[in-house]
């Protein structure tokens, strides 16, 4: 494979968005040149990334950097880096979406802005490739820009087909070293875990309503609670947590990625319970770890966990969710994970890689 000089750009590097970007790196045959900004304050990010990005990469430029292309995620506004770096406007440019905001959940803390949805919008359309982290996100980002354009006067809605011309789909990547065999046999009582942002769009309420049915019922279990508090706390985990002191094996977040590994390792079946999910990392992740995987039949899970669609259960239904632990739990099924392989970095990376190559074309 040609070997490219990439300038990578991550607005906002942190959590999952930086995880991606130097693992792929790690694994990358390309060489990279990293900037980066921190990552806090995203709504600043979104607005103003690409004015300091514009600065550091002049300063680079006229010292004789030169890049075969450019990598960016949706948390800078492309249309805008485009018009401060005229020096490169040769240069291809892929912008890789983790997630949008015409499709991101309104809570309390993210209410809807047409600003930011146009910044996405107009970034797709001035990339030379977009790129989505699921089947399912492409869809949904792609209808909602439709839904958002066409009822405006004078609307350019024949960007959209322009868009949907040069997207694709790039999955994530997980660490081979969360890959175990299941042992096909659960625990004496079964251990379930949850694992993800303590938000509102991860409905942590639909979990709790899950756990009290599953006392009711007298099914034994232990639960491992993962995650980390945001800036707007939820009452429901502290409620949770005095409610299901006993079952409780850990709850927040884990000390370190190993200790976070052994939690999945020791779980039996792990547990979603989210109203918004555009691949759904931690899912995958527990699955290699042997976790059987419980999700809700909707958001992304159906594309990237097609193989168990058994164990999906009725979206926001705490009884259906209910039904299906009761049922593995008697059935006690076979579960094979190697399907989950194709994840791995190892082979996510090349795809990435080629993908970097093919915007040359």
């Amino acid at each position: 494979m040609e070997k490219l000089k990439i300038l990578a750009l991550n607005p906002f590097h942190g959590g999952s968005h930086k995880s991606f970007l130097e693992t792929w790196i790690k694994h990358s045959s390309h060489e990279f040149t990293l900037l980066t900004l921190p990552g806090t304050q995203w709504r600043w990010r979104l607005h103003f990334s690409a004015v300091d990005f514009a600065r550091q990469i002049k300063k680079l430029y006229d010292e004789g950097n030169r890049w075969d292309v450019i990598f960016c995620t949706s948390m800078m506004n492309v249309a805008e880096f485009r018009g401060l770096t005229p020096f490169l406007s040769n240069t291809p440019l892929t912008v890789y979406f983790h997630e949008n905001q015409l499709t991101y959940p309104e809570s309390k803390n993210v209410k809807f802005s047409l600003d930011r949805c146009m910044a996405n919008i107009l970034s797709a359309y001035t990339a030379d490739q977009v790129w989505f982290n699921s089947d399912f996100h492409k869809n949904d980002f792609l209808n909602h820009a439709v839904k958002l354009l066409k009822p405006k006067p004078d609307s350019p809605i024949e960007i959209i087909s322009e868009i949907q011309a040069k997207a694709s789909v790039q999955y994530q990547g997980i660490n081979e070293a969360f890959f175990q065999e299941p042992e096909n046999t659960f625990s004496d009582p079964v251990k379930l875990v949850w694992a993800s942002r303590w938000e509102e769009d991860k409905n942590p309420g639909l979990l709790f309503r899950a756990l009290r049915l599953l006392k009711e019922r007298r099914i034994d279990f232990r639960i491992s609670i993962l995650g980390e508090e945001m800036k707007t706390r939820m009452p429901c985990f502290e409620e949770g947590k005095q409610e299901f002191s006993k079952e409780i094996i850990h709850f927040g977040f884990a000390a370190s990625k190993d200790e976070y590994m052994r939690i999945l390792k020791d779980a039996d079946l792990f547990i979603s319970t989210a109203d918004h999910e555009f691949f759904g990392i931690a899912a995958v992740e527990a699955v290699a770890a042997g976790c059987i995987p419980i999700v809700p039949g909707h958001l992304a899970y159906p594309e990237v966990l097609q193989k168990y669609s058994e164990y999906f259960y009725k979206p926001q239904s705490s009884v259906s969710l209910v039904e299906v632990v009761k049922r593995l739990l008697s059935e006690n099924p076979a579960f094979s994970n190697e399907v989950i392989k194709k994840f791995f970095w190892s082979r996510i990376s090349q795809s990435l890689d080629a993908g970097m190559v093919k915007s040359l074309r």
